[in-house]
């Protein structure tokens, strides 16, 4: 990642934005996204997301002390937790055969009947998953 904000950097001169927001998405996002439900909630991740927003102000050329909120925005691009959670979503509907039901575990008829049951877990490395 930090090869890609100087390989941004030195380009960016040249290169138009629509360009580089190209490259952005081709390059950095693919690895960004490349198994973040399994990275996303590991203490790296403030760090991944840090290098994320000082690539959207090399792309986008904004001052180190300006907010990236609107720039994300503007350039169509989630925060990283946002994309994480976004992940989890996809996979989890993807993968619906993987987890159970409210009404698999009993049989009564509550309003959470067809909920996905939450599994109970003592191991904190387990409780970050991504199957729970």
């Amino acid at each position: 990642m930090c090869t890609a904000c100087y390989a941004l950097r030195n380009i960016k001169h040249i290169v138009p934005i629509d360009m580089l927001r190209v490259i952005y998405f081709a390059h950095i996002h693919s690895i960004i996204s490349y198994d973040i439900i399994f990275w996303g909630s590991s203490s790296y991740a403030n760090e991944v997301f840090i290098l994320k927003k000082k690539i959207t102000r090399i792309i986008t050329n904004t001052r180190l002390r300006d907010t990236c909120r609107e720039v994300f925005k503007s350039m169509e691009k989630m925060m990283l937790y946002s994309q994480y959670i976004y992940s989890l979503v996809l996979y989890t509907m993807n993968n619906k055969h993987l987890f159970d039901t409210n009404n698999e575990i009993h049989k009564y008829k509550t309003s959470n009947n067809n909920n996905l049951h939450l599994t109970i877990a003592n191991l904190s490395k387990f409780n970050k998953g991504a199957y729970i």
